[in-house]
């Protein structure tokens, strides 16, 4: 995470008004260099003779984010004149909206283009550049509170919810790494958002726009919404909880804590249609499921697990020698290690934990004890519950025995509302120097 900013480079899209003109004027403040990117030429010379004048090292370029060549030669530019970047602030955005009956593919191509394909190109061109530099890195993705509450405005809403989704993913991706992300989801903040849409699309084809008479129906929406976005937050205060986040390591930057019960009214309403659907296809585990078994013929042992699992490639450069999983939502792992000088059996849950802090963050022992396995072997039994990837809540547990100077071990990895004795019971369930019949 950066929490130093003097002498470091943002690049800003969107960066001549509103929430990136504000993010310009917050990191400059704080001794950054700047490249701002803008697709209103005016306005871009604007802000780079007030932030001059302010004495900031700052590079423009008038730039079409929805043009993938336009940000790669951004990239380009940046690179060739500070030698790095250390924050990127996709924020470059555009409104769009209206019934979705009425809206022509212009309409979706100009919005998502800006919005969704903007900030891809920004990933594309500048986060492998990111990874190389060794330098500490974050990327700001602009979303909105409607990428988690959709609205009137189809193609914003499904811009913003797609742009959640690839920073969900993109935060996954540079775990453990050099580069920082978090998704900013503002509510109403005072910008020029859907000023900007009229001319901004003036010129475009297949494009729907209202006639004379729906907008003159409309216009005292427009007016009201126009309002609400004039009495919005202010931008600068948007930026401050941007560098907040950025020096926290915040990933979700949710501007406007009052939508928070909404979001999560969608998410019960997720939960309660899911739970009217099993009533009329539930999914239970019958008594006495088939159970497959796992036969190791060198050290000679063996383990089962239920029919439900199924069996999939062990994972490259591991030790694992099985792997089992239910829609990569449960896995079970068998894996089997030298042991190394420092192993003994009952450090053996320490020493997975210490694996998994290479893998996620809060990392907790919930329990670490001595069992019986059913044919009397003597075996640790360990809970580890962290944040997968930092992201993901998973409760693992581990069974340990340590044979021919071989360290066997059961892994299953689940989250925490999916856990139970059923699974527990598969590691629990392997046995030693027990003939097993070949499975045909």
């Amino acid at each position: 995470m950066i929490k130093d900013f003097d002498g470091k480079v943002a690049v800003i899209t969107g960066g001549a008004s509103g929430i990136g003109l504000s993010l310009a004027y917050a990191f400059a403040n704080r001794g950054m260099k700047i490249v701002l990117a803008d697709i209103n030429k005016i306005a871009l010379e604007k802000a780079s003779s007030d932030l001059s004048k302010k004495g900031v090292e700052i590079e423009t370029l008038v730039v079409d984010v929805s043009d993938p060549k336009q940000v790669e030669s951004l990239a380009n530019i940046a690179y060739e004149r500070f030698g790095k970047v250390n924050i990127l602030c996709n924020n470059a955005g555009v409104g769009g909206g209206g019934p979705a009956h009425l809206l022509e593919m212009g309409n979706w191509n100009w919005t998502l283009g800006a919005n969704l394909f903007g900030v891809i190109a920004g990933i594309r061109y500048f986060l492998n550049r990111m990874f190389e530099s060794k330098e500490p890195c974050h990327i700001v993705n602009t979303a909105s509170v409607a990428g988690h509450l959709a609205g009137e405005g189809g193609p914003y809403s499904a811009s913003k919810f797609a742009v959640v989704s690839i920073s969900e993913m993109l935060v996954q991706n540079c775990f453990n790494t050099n580069i920082g992300v978090s998704v900013l989801c503002p509510g109403l903040v005072n910008t020029n958002i859907i000023a900007n849409v009229f001319p901004l699309s003036a010129n475009l084809t297949d494009f729907y726009r209202p006639s004379a008479e729906e907008a003159e129906a409309g216009r005292p929406f427009l007016e009201n919404f126009m309002n609400l976005l004039r009495q919005g937050m202010n931008p600068d205060k948007v930026a401050e909880m941007v560098i907040h986040s950025i020096q926290n390591d915040i990933f979700y930057i949710m501007t406007h804590p009052k939508y928070m019960n909404l979001i999560k009214a969608r998410f019960d309403r997720i939960v309660d249609d899911c739970k009217r659907l099993r009533e009329k296809f539930p999914t239970t585990i019958e008594e006495g499921e088939e159970s497959y078994i796992f036969k190791d013929k060198t050290l000679d042992f063996s383990i089962s697990y239920p029919k439900r699992l199924k069996q999939v490639n062990p994972a490259p450069n591991t030790n694992q020698v099985f792997a089992a999983s239910n829609d990569f939502l449960q896995d079970f792992q068998l894996s089997v290690t030298k042991i190394g000088s420092n192993i003994i059996l009952e450090n053996t849950t320490q020493t997975v934990a210490k694996v998994l802090e290479g893998v996620g963050t809060d990392v907790k022992i919930i329990s670490d004890k001595q069992i019986n396995l059913e044919d009397g072997t003597i075996a640790r039994e360990g809970e580890i519950e962290y944040q997968r990837l930092g992201s993901i809540n998973i409760l693992s547990h581990h069974i340990s025995v340590m044979k021919d100077d071989k360290w066997i071990r059961s892994s299953i990895y689940a989250h925490p509302s999916m856990f139970d004795d059923d699974l527990r019971n598969i590691g629990r369930s392997l046995k030693f120097n027990v003939p097993i019949p070949e499975i045909q």
